[in-house]
Parts: C-alpha cells; sequence; structure tokens
C-alpha cells in the first residue's frame, strides 16, 4: 500500500482485515448521513438485522453472568420499552432510550436483587429523560416486569457509582499541587 502523504510504501500482513461499522443512515438514527458510493465500494457491506430475544438471552447470561431470571425480567423491560416506541414514537431518533447497549450497561452493573435490578434499571433508563411522562414509562415498564411495584427511592449520597466517583474527585483534589 502506498502512502502519499508520506511516501511510504507499507506490506501488510498476509491476514490483515480492516473493518469498519456504520448505524444506519435515517430512521432511528439520527444525524447519520448516508456514505458516498465510492467509499462504500472499498468495503463488503454485511447488514446486521436486530438480535433475536434468545440471542440476547445467552449474551446476558454467558458474557454477563446474569441468572436466567434476571436476564428475562431485563429482556422483557427491553422489548415493553420497544414496543412503547414503536407504537408511540415518543422516544425516536436520537433520544430512543433503550439499545442494546444500554441492556449491556444494565447487565454489567450486576444486580444482586430485583430490586436492585429495578433501581439500576431506572438510573440508566429514567433518570436521563427530562419529561416526568417519558420517566413514568420506564418506571411501569420496570415495575411491571420485576413486579417491585412502583417505588424507586434513589439516595445519590449512597449510590456506590456517586461514592466512586466523589471519592475520586477528592483524591485527585488532595494530590493537585496548590
Amino acid at each position: 500500500l502506498y502512502i502519499p502523504d508520506t511516501g511510504v510504501v507499507v506490506k501488510p500482513h498476509p491476514d490483515f482485515q480492516i473493518f469498519a461499522t456504520q448505524n444506519p443512515s435515517g430512521g432511528n438514527y439520527g444525524g447519520r448521513k448516508q456514505l458516498s458510493r465510492a467509499f462504500r465500494n472499498r468495503f463488503l457491506e454485511v447488514f446486521v438485522s436486530d438480535l433475536r430475544t434468545s440471542e440476547l438471552r445467552q449474551i446476558l447470561e454467558k458474557r454477563c453472568k446474569l441468572p436466567t431470571s434476571f436476564a428475562d425480567v431485563m429482556l422483557s423491560v427491553f422489548d415493553s420499552l420497544q414496543t412503547h416506541r414503536s407504537v408511540g414514537s415518543l422516544f425516536s431518533g436520537k433520544s430512543s432510550f433503550m439499545t442494546v447497549r444500554d441492556l449491556l450497561r444494565w447487565a454489567s452493573r450486576k444486580p444482586e436483587s430485583h430490586e436492585h435490578l429495578l433501581q439500576e434499571g431506572y438510573l440508566l433508563l429514567g433518570e436521563r429523560l427530562r419529561r416526568p411522562e417519558d420517566r413514568k414509562v420506564v418506571l411501569e415498564a420496570l415495575s411491571k416486569h420485576t413486579k417491585m411495584g412502583a417505588v424507586v427511592e434513589i439516595d445519590y449520597a449512597k449510590d456506590s457509582m456517586v461514592c466512586k466517583i466523589r471519592d475520586l474527585m477528592a483524591e485527585r483534589i488532595r494530590q493537585s499541587p496548590e
């Protein structure tokens, strides 16, 4: 491969490959532009559809090491919120509020009980929404599928993530020169 900017010729390893990913332009991914045909012709395009529920369950159980009962609750919430989005169009485009990435983030919080599952789900999904009615939709889905009722009490002074960040910041302040 000749690199004109540097005038260097690079010989790639025989097994060298480049992989690139992009969410589709338009639709639920606001702000994405269509790539030029000339650029796209340099790649073999493979379109990956949504993962099936059984595949997501396997990822949650094996990769995230969650019990089946927790994975089932999380997938029920995921499906419920996806259905609500498609029917009501409340959460389309950039404000789409539950993705597979969110599902994995939720699982990585290692909930220890259904109550903890509810709380962590709400912290991840509900707390980032601005409109109270949108938070209510999330809370109702979480409450229905965790069977925990609609009460979520979040004490940020005791939240482990908040405490960790607070302690890290306090340490940096102590270590910084005046």
